[in-house]
């Protein structure tokens, strides 16, 4: 049973994670194109992930 919530735990910390590289990405390339205001919607927990900011290290 609690191998199970361990499980499920690490799965979303780890998506979690994947999804905030990904949209730090992503507002990376768009402020270097220049094209103005986006219309996607981002991901609502970036600002609340910041802190992963200096951990996570981007791949070349």
């Amino acid at each position: 049973m609690f191998v199970h919530v361990v499980e499920v735990c690490q799965n979303r910390w780890t998506r979690l994670c994947d999804r905030f590289s990904r949209e730090k990405r992503l507002r990376k390339t768009e402020t270097r194109g220049g094209s103005g205001a986006s219309h996607r919607s981002g991901f609502s927990l970036y600002n609340d992930m910041l802190f992963l900011e200096h951990h996570i290290k981007q791949r070349k």
